[in-house]
This record gives C-alpha cells, structure tokens and sequence, in this order.
C-alpha cells in the first residue's frame, strides 16, 4: 500500500510539473510581444488619373500613436519561397524590428511553436508571438495570400495580388470555387484591400467585386542584390522566367517565334527558368529557383541569369505585377514583354512592348534585339533607371500606413 501510495504521489506530482512546464513554454512562445519603430512616410506619390489615385495607398499615420498589434497569416511562410511567399518573408523582415508594433503569426499547425526557430530564421527576428486563432487584443489582421483564411471579427487587410482564378477559371467547377473562394470571402469581409498595381487594381475591383474605394495600391520593391555586372557583357542566350506549362505564361508562342526566328538553330540559346518547358525542342531548362531565402543563393543565381542574358522575354497573357521584368532591368537586362496587364505600366517605357498574340512581330523583336548592341544599350540605361523607384523599404512603410488606416478605422 505505501509502494503504491508513494507511485501515486510520485505520478501526482510528475503531471502537475508537466503541466507547469507546458504552460510556461506555450506562453513564451505564443505572448504577445512588442516590436518595431515606425517613422512618419509620405503620402504615396501618383501621377495616375483621378479615379485610380483614389485607390492609391496614403500616409495616414498619426505622430504618438499607439503600438499596432498586427495578426498576420504566416501559414505559408516556410513552404512559399516563389513571388507571394517572397513579398510576405520581405515585409516581415523589417516588421520584425519595428519596437511600435506588436505581431502575432497565425499558422494552422497543431503545435505552431515548433515552427518558432526556423522561422525566426527566415525573417531574422524572434520578437514575435505565434497563434492558431486570431488574439482578441489584435488592431488588425493582414491576409497577405490571396484571401482570407483566419476567420474573425477584427478589421482586416487582405493583399491579392492577381484575379487569376478568375481571369482563367478552372473547368473543373469543385476546383474553380475552391480557388475562387478566398477571394469572394475577402470581398465580403475585408476592411482594405492591397493590390500590387493599378492595373491589378482594376481587375480586382472588375472580376472579385471589391468596391473601389476599399482597394490601396502599393508596388513591390526590387532586391539591391539585383544590380547590374561590374562590366557590361554581351549576353550569350535570351531569358524566359516562369511556369512554361501555365498558358497563361504564354511560352509556346515565344517558343514558336525563337524556331521561326532561327529555323537552323544557329541563334542564341532559348533558357527557360521554372520548369514544365523540357518538352519543347532546343530549350535549356532550368527547374525552379528558391528566390528569398535566407543565404541569397537563389537570388544570385537568377541575378546572374538575368546578367548573362541578351533579354528576358515576357510573353504572359497576364500579368498583374511582373516581378522578373523589374529585377531583369535592375541588372541591366533589357526587356521583351506583352502588352497586357500591368507590364506597360510598370515597365514605364523601358521594355519593348509586344502583342502576346503577334507570333510574327515576337520573332522580329527577337531576332532584332539579338542583333542589335545599340538598341541593348539604350533599353540597358532605360531600366537601370527605371528600377531605381522600386523599393522594398517603401512597399513595407506603405503597407503598414494601410494595416494602420484599417486599425483605425
């Protein structure tokens, strides 16, 4: 009776000492805690007409205000290291140092601490907290994926950054409203909504149905690590960045335009970054790159691509913000890109701009800025130019004077 009696006590006091040490460890790990130091920013310059500056996002902020506490969705934060897992790693990046404002990561793990160093890692700081649920004490919270997926009562900014589920719906119609949904529940639901250009802005207010005056536009910013070479090269290949395989991509015409251009094969090589285009005769591919992490490898290695290349060719159908034609310029790369979407107004005049249809016009521009040195050059000066407005400081303080203006209601 005493052996068992002292296994009892033993038992007794081993759970409440486990219960203690879980307790303890869930809340250093999911406290909320203060982060980052905001400064004044100036209202968002626009020289677009006056039905889209109202939808350009201003400074709102009030001198001596209060912390922000900001709730985000970082749920896909350490799988997502393409275009919209970059945006959310990069913002956070500088949110993580900001002593006014308070952040708390939403994932939908069971057990989100574990997830705690790897991605304190990624966005080099661990002054946050982390939640499976929306905190009570939120001000706001910042859907940065395309859609909500934290329900709760709170203000919330959701930033899509395309309409394609829209654009080019699935045929499939369980798929199509799957991808349509978080769009549609943003719609209903959120107090702002960030689109990456005006061009974007316009599709989202036209095809997800978000009233315009509930929409802010912010540019994303251009990496420094995207600069030009030390000496000018002459380029040995022509550049295609992307999903060959997604049509709205486009790369079957620029494959037929290279073939037409060179029918011989005596032309520049044709690489193509981000799979799906093995199939295609006499193309280099090269499977996708990890852009955004932590040691920059990736982005060396397609900064280095954009610099050995002749041009970078966007033939997209659509596109609502173009990421590789900004970074391709910022190394000094002159541009081939589709006239639709936001690549004539992002490209600001120093990309050549083509039909994504005109298979004979396409194979011209080729064969042209292949031959061409002068005409390099002087696309070569235009987007070294041009990029230099593109800051990720910039979109960062602009994002936030949004998050702030939902906040505040």
């Amino acid at each position: 009776m005493q052996s068992g009696s002292r296994r009892s006590v033993s038992s007794n006091a081993f759970r409440r000492s486990s219960r203690k040490c879980v307790s303890s460890i869930a809340h250093s790990f999911v406290a909320d805690t203060r982060l980052f130091a905001g400064k004044a920013v100036p209202r968002v310059a626009s020289n677009q007409p006056a039905t889209l500056q109202a939808i350009t996002a201003g400074s709102i902020r009030v001198a001596g205000s209060k912390a922000v506490h900001i709730a985000i969705d970082a749920n896909n934060i350490v799988v997502d290291t393409q275009g919209i897992g970059r945006y959310v790693r990069t913002l956070l990046r500088t949110y993580v140092h900001d002593r006014e404002l308070e952040l708390t990561l939403l994932l939908r793990n069971i057990a989100p601490w574990l997830s705690r160093r790897r991605i304190a890692a990624i966005i080099g700081g661990d002054q946050f907290g982390l939640s499976t649920r929306v905190p009570s004490s939120v001000d706001v919270v910042w859907h940065p994926w395309n859609g909500t997926f934290f329900a709760s009562p709170f203000p919330s900014v959701v930033t899509m950054h395309d309409a394609v589920p829209f654009a080019f719906p699935s045929a499939d119609p369980a798929r199509r409203s799957a991808e349509q949904e978080p769009f549609l529940r943003s719609a209903r639901t959120a107090s702002l909504v960030i689109a990456v250009s005006h061009a974007g802005a316009r599709d989202i207010v036209a095809r997800v149905g978000v009233p315009q005056e509930r929409v802010r536009v912010v540019y994303h910013g251009v990496a420094p690590i995207f600069s030009p070479d030390a000496g000018e090269r002459a380029g040995s290949y022509l550049l295609f960045v992307g999903n060959a395989g997604q049509r709205l991509k486009n790369f079957a015409l620029l494959h037929r335009a290279y073939t037409c251009a060179w029918p011989h094969g005596d032309g520049p090589g044709l690489v193509a970054v981000g799979g799906s285009s093995v199939a295609y005769a006499g193309v280099r591919s090269i499977p996708a790159i990890r852009k955004g992490g932590a040691g920059g490898h990736g982005d060396q290695r397609i900064r280095d691509l954009y610099r050995g290349a002749l041009a970078l060719c966007v033939p997209s159908l659509y596109e609502s913000f173009g990421m590789p034609m900004l970074e391709a310029m910022a190394c000094g790369t002159p541009v081939l890109a589709a006239r639709t979407g936001a690549m004539p107004e992002l490209s600001g005049g120093a990309a050549w701009l083509l039909d994504p249809m005109d298979e004979k016009g396409w194979t011209a521009a080729l064969r042209t800025i292949a031959e061409d040195k002068t005409l390099r050059a002087r696309f070569r000066a235009a987007g070294l130019a041009h990029t230099r407005t593109f800051r990720w400081e910039q979109c960062a303080a602009q994002t936030l004077d949004v998050l702030r203006e939902a906040a505040h209601g």
